[in-house]
């Protein structure tokens, strides 16, 4: 029986880190791309790929608004089970920026939705 309850504990620790590190990456994406915009005018556009690449440097003005830490080879940054990040933009200003979770599939129970405007989670497993 403890040895249930330590491997119980031991998971729920692991899916906080877990969050947080969804919560942190997101976040500065988040004002990557706010950095962005305010610096060159312009809103991101694009699959994802091409945000990170022009958040990576790739752009017209040469900056780099976010580190390459936790990237994939195609420079996309990837949450804590290695799956690319999704973002979409929302009206030129707000970026909903996905997380397909543990299991690595999109659209299912366990993935995370950050919100920038809320500069929130509005979707995360329970």
């Amino acid at each position: 029986m403890l040895i249930l309850v330590a491997v119980q504990l031991h998971f729920s620790r692991r899916a906080a880190a877990m969050t947080i590190r969804i919560r942190l990456d997101t976040l500065t994406i988040s004002m990557a791309a706010a950095a962005f915009r305010s610096t060159t005018g312009e809103a991101l556009d694009g699959d994802s790929a091409s945000m990170f690449r022009t958040l990576l440097g790739s752009n017209n003005v040469k900056v780099v608004f976010l580190s390459t830490g936790n990237a994939n080879d195609r420079g996309e940054k990837v949450d804590p089970w290695g799956t690319p990040y999704r973002i979409n933009m929302i009206h030129n200003t707000n970026l909903l920026i996905h997380s397909a979770g543990r299991n690595r599939k999109f659209d299912d129970g366990d993935d995370f939705l950050f919100d920038s405007n809320k500069t929130n989670f509005v979707k995360q497993p329970k």
